[in-house]
């Protein structure tokens, strides 16, 4: 829980931000704050850039909620009244995202490179080819 503040935006109230979003604006390089009255009282320069960036994370802004119907507003009201609730939904749609499947083969992939590599810088797999050749195989 940290709290952000914005030259400009929100009429200089800060926001606390918790979970993803804490981290995409620290990510973002935003600084926060323990407190409310300290982010107030040190809010973050903006540029061009970046106010879009900052943006996002104020409610009730158009690039935090583009359609700005009712029932996403509900939507979100009762996602955050359970810790945790947003951020399951967040894995969940993810997860049928294309990009992180990519992601997801780029790292096995990287893994199963790396794994290789090393056995044939050891000499691993001279080792297992031995030990396999040795196992019986009932035909």
């Amino acid at each position: 829980m940290t709290w952000f503040a914005w030259s400009g935006l929100n009429g200089g109230k800060a926001v606390n931000l918790t979970g993803l979003d804490e981290k995409a604006a620290a990510a973002d390089g935003f600084h926060g704050y323990a407190t409310e009255a300290e982010a107030e009282a040190k809010p973050n320069s903006l540029n061009p850039l970046t106010r879009i960036e900052a943006e996002a994370f104020i409610p009730g802004t158009l690039a935090n909620n583009p359609d700005k119907s009712v029932a996403k507003d509900l939507g979100n009201t009762a996602a955050s009244a359970i810790p945790g609730l947003s951020d399951i939904g967040d894995f969940f749609s993810a997860l049928s995202q294309k990009n992180t499947w990519i992601r997801v083969g780029k790292v096995v992939l990287g893994g199963l490179l790396l794994v290789i590599g090393l056995a044939r810088i050891t000499g691993a797999d001279n080792a297992v080819a031995a030990m396999a050749r040795k196992v019986p195989v009932p035909v």
